[in-house]
C-alpha cells in the first residue's frame, strides 16, 4: 500500500508522531489504543482475504488511518457527559456523536498539518494525502470520517441489526460505495470494542 500511495517511512513516522502528540495522556483512550485498533483492523484484513477483496486500496488506506486517529484528543469522558455538561464540544457538534466528530476534526487537522484551507494538498509530498488524486482524496476523507463516526456506541445495535439482515455469503460488493463504507465502519467498530479483550 505504501507504494500505491507513494508514502515514505518519514511521512508515516511524522504523521504518527504528530497524531501521538494530539492524543491526551489518559489511561485508556490514548495513542496505544489507537495503534492497537489499527493493528486489529490490519490483522483482520490480512488474515481474512475475503475482506480485502471487498475493499479497494483507498478504502483500506482510509480504514487504517481512521483507526489510528479514531480517539485522538479524547478527554477521558463520554458523549453523555459532554451533552449533560453543555460543553463547548457538545455545542460545536450539536450533541451528535460529539467526541467522534471531534476526533475526526482533530485527526484531519493533523493530516492537513496546518495547510491553508484553500489548498488541502501542499504538493510537497510531506503529508499522507499529497499523492492522492482529487477523487481519491474525497473518498479517503469521507471514509475516514464515517469510519470514526461508526465508533460511537449509539450506533452499535443498529449496526448489529443491519449486519444480521445481510446474506453472509454475498454481503459486501466492491462496486457498491455504501457496502464499502459499512464494511470499513464495521471493522473499525469491532476493532475498537474488541480492544479490552
Amino acid at each position: 500500500m505504501t507504494l500505491r500511495f507513494k508514502l515514505s517511512k518519514k511521512i508515516l513516522k511524522t504523521f504518527a508522531s504528530n497524531l501521538d502528540n494530539k492524543y491526551q495522556k489518559n489511561t485508556y483512550h490514548n495513542f496505544q489504543h489507537g495503534f492497537s485498533t489499527a493493528h486489529f483492523c490490519f490483522i483482520s484484513v490480512y488474515r481474512c482475504k475475503k475482506i480485502g477483496s471487498c475493499l479497494r486500496s483507498i478504502d483500506l488506506y482510509a480504514l487504517l488511518i481512521a483507526a489510528l486517529m479514531h480517539d485522538v484528543d479524547h478527554p477521558g469522558n463520554n458523549n453523555n457527559y459532554e451533552k449533560q455538561k453543555h460543553s463547548t464540544l457538545a455545542l460545536r457538534y450539536n450533541d451528535i456523536s460529539i467526541l467522534e466528530n471531534h476526533h475526526g476534526a482533530v485527526g484531519w487537522n493533523v493530516i492537513y498539518g496546518g495547510l491553508s484551507s484553500n489548498n488541502v494538498s501542499s504538493g510537497s509530498g510531506d503529508t499522507i494525502i499529497d499523492s492522492l488524486s482529487s477523487d481519491d482524496l474525497l473518498t479517503f476523507r469521507n471514509t475516514t470520517i464515517k469510519a470514526i463516526l461508526h465508533t460511537d456506541m449509539v450506533h452499535h445495535f443498529a449496526l448489529i441489526e443491519q449486519l444480521s439482515s445481510l446474506n453472509i455469503n454475498n454481503a459486501f460488493h466492491i462496486d457498491n460505495p455504501e457496502d464499502r463504507l459499512t464494511l470499513v465502519g464495521t471493522l473499525i467498530h469491532a476493532a475498537d470494542i474488541s480492544n479490552p479483550l
